[in-house]
């Protein structure tokens, strides 16, 4: 097509395209071959990648970009469960997992009770990391949302941990740059399961 391109500078399997392109009117991307996703949102599961032919579950998968990374890393013998409160979002997950061949994706209303190797959880939060993107949020965000987003963070966390196996991983991520909705969270979250430890990520990224 002529469109200029380049590698990501953290991920060999990802392309960075310049310019004002619409990828989704491709032939590429309507068969499956390549899927949009920012690149922030790709380390999250490559800092703590999952294993193939493991279990996950992504409990707030809204759409499916980190679910559909997943069922990748996970191969065929794997199997990914998208669970979320939006059935309309589940819908367009398998939409998107029908258009990337991966049948080893199934959207669930109630996650499996025995236990998962690895748990997503990807929480609702205030987007404050989307600030570039969408400027006018700066005026729009309120410290109470902040707030009341890290309340639902730590009880999404003490809901979900529940379906990890023992040995298994849990792998917590928001689009904040709140301390309030990461770090705090995280340390609430330790302090009231001892059954579970912190991990560094596999790689930084240069973070």
């Amino acid at each position: 097509l002529g469109w200029a391109w380049r590698h990501s500078l953290f991920l060999p399997q990802a392309f960075a395209l310049a310019g004002e392109v619409d990828i989704t009117r491709t032939r590429a991307w309507e068969t499956g071959l390549v899927e949009v996703q920012d690149l922030g949102s790709q380390l999250v599961l490559e800092s703590g990648p999952a294993a193939v032919g493991e279990r996950w579950l992504d409990a707030c998968a809204g759409a499916g970009g980190k679910t559909l990374q997943l069922a990748r890393m996970l191969g065929a013998k794997g199997r990914v469960d998208a669970h979320d409160i939006r059935p309309a979002a589940l819908a367009e997950l398998r939409t998107r997992a029908a258009r990337a061949r991966l049948p080893n994706v199934r959207t669930v209303e109630r996650p499996d009770a025995a236990g998962y190797d690895g748990v997503l959880v990807d929480a609702p939060c205030s987007g404050t990391g989307t600030w570039r993107r969408a400027p006018h949020l700066k005026w729009t965000t309120s410290a109470g949302q902040v707030s009341t987003a890290a309340e639902k963070q730590v009880a999404l966390l003490h809901q979900f941990s529940a379906l990890v196996r023992p040995g298994g991983r849990l792998i917590y991520a928001t689009c904040s740059l709140s301390r309030l909705e990461n770090e705090d969270v995280v340390t609430a979250f330790l302090a009231a399961h001892s059954e579970f430890t912190p991990e560094r990520a596999v790689s930084p990224f240069g973070a």
